[in-house]
């Protein structure tokens, strides 16, 4: 169990807004100090340049924590929740793992990968083969218990993607389109994934979007009659085109079945016509016409 006292200089240090100078300060001035933070909550902490060597980090939530440029040579991290962490040119050699949940983070830049010490296999997510766009070495996929035949298989799936990610956003009276544009884009190679009106970017998808928005990914909303005057779409609009600025990056591909968003003197609606070219699928059930325009949709997620 931490060390509550410990944990608390810590969590200070992290607060100060100085990369954990202080904790650092100290923990040279204490070189024999055992640094017990074994099951320890720091969920979303900035522990940029923390040193942690030779920490018992056992069981250790570290969901959303900033572990760049840190010092945890031969850190204890079994069954450590590494979910989501920023690992940016941190230290691991001769670190310890086991049951360590290795999952949406990238691996490419962490030092000492090679060396760390598995004590058992642990688990590895798909995010995190693409989040490091597959440049993960064979040896320490090894150690995680992945096989030789998979480690290629994760390499081979994990090259420069052709397309971007694909997100579709719909009203349930659209479903029907919305399932054959994610079937279409499975069968082309592309990454997708649907949410519904029930599912908006402004609720509790929140973060998974804004890690698509991080991976390249593109927003397509299905405008229709039976969304236009909806406040979900008003926020995904909104979202999408907040987050462009934020990017440097066009995000929002918009689709429309009938002439509803055309017609709309929402604010909302006149941004997008103002700012982007509104492709149109109201003849969908016409399978050549639909082939016409999926293969424009096709060069619109294409990768320059």
């Amino acid at each position: 169990m931490a060390d509550q006292e410990l944990l608390k200089r810590l969590l200070q240090s992290s607060r100060q807004g100085n990369s954990c100078q202080s904790w650092n300060q100290w923990y040279r001035d204490h070189p024999s100090e055992l640094i017990d933070l074994s099951k320890a909550d720091l969920r979303g902490t900035d522990l940029r340049g923390v040193d942690l060597h030779d920490a018992d980090l056992s069981e250790v939530n570290l969901g959303d924590v900033d572990l760049s440029g840190s010092h945890l040579v031969r850190a204890n991290l079994s069954r450590a929740d590494l979910n989501r962490t920023r690992l940016i040119s941190a230290d691991l050699t001769d670190a310890i793992v086991f049951a360590t949940i290795f999952s949406n983070i990238d691996l490419r830049n962490v030092r000492g990968l090679d060396s760390v010490e598995h004590r058992g296999p642990s688990t590895i997510g798909s995010d995190t083969f693409y989040a490091s766009h597959g440049e993960i070495s064979d040896t320490f996929l090894r150690g995680c218990g992945l096989t030789n035949d998979l480690i290629g298989f994760v390499h081979s799936i994990t090259r420069v993607p052709q397309y971007y990610h694909a997100i579709i956003s719909y009203g349930r009276e659209d479903g029907i389109l919305a399932s054959r544009l994610y079937s279409d884009f499975q069968v082309n190679g592309i990454r997708c994934w649907k949410y519904t009106e029930g599912m908006k970017i402004g609720d509790r998808i929140h973060r998974e979007v804004d890690q698509s928005i991080r991976l390249r990914s593109k927003l397509l909303v299905i405008f229709s009659e039976h969304v236009v005057g909806s406040d979900w779409v008003a926020s995904e609009v909104f979202t999408a085109l907040s987050q462009e600025q934020e990017e440097g990056n066009q995000f929002l591909l918009p689709l429309t079945v009938d002439e509803a968003v055309r017609q709309s003197h929402l604010e909302w609606a006149i941004a997008v016509r103002r700012n982007r070219l509104i492709r149109d699928f109201s003849i969908w059930k016409d399978l050549d016409q639909y082939q016409s325009r999926f293969s424009r949709l096709l060069r619109d997620l294409k990768k320059v």
